[in-house]
């Protein structure tokens, strides 16, 4: 699916890109860090990842060098992940990670999503649907 695909089914997009590392994504005309702060490592559990973290995941075990990153409060057909959301914490929010078509995470493993979810949404949504492809229009 690309960009055209995912906003075809209501889904929203947006396209990460990977450098030294780190994944960073533009918003109307800026650029935004996706890993969490250092001091997130030591004030959450080591069962809760950063989003970073999970794209380094999906990207590495799908195999895909460059992708675009479809997400929706509402189904994707085939989407990799459903985050459950948990709890707000630390200026973002912890959701629990559910694998649907994707293997990789333990059990009771859950992500920490920053503050930019506000971006996108005007509250935190219950639950997100997750997929990611390769962005073949790079």
């Amino acid at each position: 699916m690309q960009k055209e695909d995912f906003e075809k089914i209501g889904a929203k997009v947006f396209i990460p890109v990977e450098k030294q590392g780190q994944w960073f994504f533009d918003y109307k005309n800026q650029t935004y860090n996706l890993a969490p702060a250092q001091i997130m490592d030591l004030v959450l559990s080591p069962l809760i990842l950063g989003v970073d973290k999970v794209l380094t995941t999906l990207k590495e075990k799908k195999e895909l060098k460059n992708i675009i990153v479809g997400y929706s409060e509402n189904y994707i057909p085939k989407a990799d992940l459903k985050f459950n959301f948990k709890e707000i914490s630390n200026n973002g929010c912890i959701y629990s990670i559910e694998e649907l078509n994707f293997k990789g995470f333990y059990p009771g493993q859950g992500v920490w999503v920053c503050n930019y979810v506000n971006l996108f949404f005007n509250s935190p949504p219950r639950s997100l649907y997750i997929k990611i492809e390769e962005n073949i229009s790079l």
